[in-house]
C-alpha cells in the first residue's frame, strides 16, 4: 500500500530507577600534642590523631572500617636567638572527613531496578533491558587523605610588625 508511512513515532517510558540512600557514620577520634624545648631556641612540636571510621547501611549492617594514623610533626628555630629570625617547618598527615559516600552505593536495598520502554504510536511496546545497580565495595577501600608540608621564615620589623614568607606543598592520595 503506498500510503502506508514507514516512520512511527514513538515516547520514552523511564519506569522504576528510584533510590533511597540512608548511611550511618561512626567516627572516634584520639589526639596527643606535645611541645618539647629541646634548647632555648629550638621547639620541637610532635602530634598524632587516630580517627576510627565505620559506616553502616542498613541491609548489610557494618561495610566500611578504617583507622586512620595521621602523625604530625614541626619545629620553630629562633635563628639568632633573639627572635628576629624565626624558621618554621611543619609536616603532617592530614584525612577527610568521613563520608557516606565511599560506601552507601552497597547498600542492596537503596536502589530500584529501572527500565526504559519504547512506546510506539501503534500501540507497540519494545521493552528495554532492566537495570538493576549493584556495586561491591573494595575491602581495602581507605580515608582519603593529604600529606602536607609547610616552611616558613619570620623576620621582626619595627614597630611590631612582621615579615613572613611561608611555603605549602600538599600532596592529596
Amino acid at each position: 500500500n503506498p500510503y502506508i508511512s514507514a516512520y512511527d513515532s514513538y515516547d520514552l517510558e523511564y519506569k522504576g530507577g528510584a533510590y533511597d540512600l540512608s548511611a550511618t557514620n561512626m567516627r572516634e577520634t584520639v589526639f596527643a600534642q606535645d611541645d618539647w624545648q629541646i634548647t632555648p631556641r629550638f621547639t620541637l612540636n610532635p602530634g598524632l590523631r587516630v580517627d576510627f571510621i565505620q559506616g553502616k547501611v542498613p541491609q548489610l549492617g557494618k561495610v566500611y572500617d578504617d583507622a586512620a594514623i595521621a602523625p604530625r610533626l614541626g619545629f620553630a628555630w629562633n635563628v639568632t636567638g633573639d627572635n628576629a629570625n624565626l624558621i618554621k617547618f611543619h609536616v603532617g598527615r592530614y584525612y577527610a572527613g568521613a563520608h557516606a559516600t565511599y560506601y552507601y552505593w552497597v547498600d542492596p536495598g537503596a536502589f530500584q531496578d529501572s527500565q526504559i520502554n519504547t512506546n510506539w504510536a501503534s500501540g507497540d511496546v519494545t521493552p528495554g533491558p532492566v537495570r538493576t545497580k549493584r556495586f561491591a565495595i573494595d575491602p581495602n577501600l581507605k580515608q582519603p587523605y593529604m600529606d602536607q608540608y609547610v616552611l616558613g621564615y619570620d623576620r621582626a620589623l619595627p614597630m611590631g610588625m612582621v615579615f613572613s614568607v611561608t611555603g605549602v606543598y600538599r600532596q592529596w592520595k
